[in-house]
C-alpha cells in the first residue's frame, strides 16, 4: 500500500472509486484502510455505476464502518437520472453522510455551491439532518472527533402490480 493522504492529518480520508465499475480489491483496500486506523469516506457513490445497481455494496460499506459522501448535484440530476436516484434512495437510508460540492474550479459546472443541494436533500431528510451533513459532520471530521451516524433505513420494499409473487 502506498502513502494514504488523509482530511486535514486526521483518520478520515477520502476514497474514489472508478464510476463504471466497482473493482474486486475495494473491499480489500477500504479493510486495509480501517485496519491502519483510517475511517474511509467513499466519494459520490451514486455516480458509481455499479452501486446504483446494487445499492448493497454501499450498505456493507457502511455496516462495516465507512463513510460516504453525496455530490450535491447528483440530486439535481447533473449526473444523470441513475444518479439523482440513487442519491435520493442513499439519503432517504441515510446511506449518506456528507453533502459535498466536489468542485474542481471556481467557476461553472463544477463550482463549489452547495445551496440547492442543500435545498433537495432538505426536502427529502429535513432540514436539520441536511445541515448536518453539510456542517455538523464534516466539522467532526476536520477536528477527528468521532462520526457515529444512525444505522441505514432499510430498502423499502419494491412491489408494484406483481404483489401476489
Amino acid at each position: 500500500m502506498g502513502h494514504a493522504f488523509p482530511l486535514n492529518r486526521t483518520r478520515y480520508i477520502l476514497v474514489e472509486l472508478p464510476l463504471q465499475s466497482y473493482p474486486p480489491y475495494a473491499d480489500q483496500v477500504f479493510f486495509d484502510l480501517q485496519v491502519r486506523g483510517y475511517r474511509p469516506i467513499l466519494a459520490h457513490p451514486e455516480r458509481n455505476e455499479t452501486i446504483q445497481s446494487n445499492h448493497r455494496l454501499l450498505e456493507q460499506l457502511v455496516q462495516r464502518g465507512c463513510l460516504a459522501q453525496l455530490t450535491a448535484s447528483s440530486l439535481l440530476g447533473a449526473w444523470g437520472p441513475g444518479a439523482k436516484k440513487a442519491a435520493e434512495v442513499f439519503l432517504e437510508r441515510r446511506l449518506v453522510h456528507v453533502l459535498a460540492s466536489d468542485a474542481h474550479h471556481v467557476e461553472g459546472f463544477r463550482a463549489p455551491i452547495l445551496s440547492r443541494g442543500v435545498a433537495a436533500a432538505t426536502r427529502l431528510i429535513g432540514q436539520e439532518a441536511a445541515t448536518a451533513m453539510v456542517l455538523d459532520t464534516p466539522q467532526k471530521m476536520l477536528a477527528d472527533l468521532d462520526v457515529d451516524p444512525e444505522p441505514p433505513l432499510a430498502a423499502r420494499s419494491r412491489r408494484g402490480w406483481l404483489f401476489w409473487r
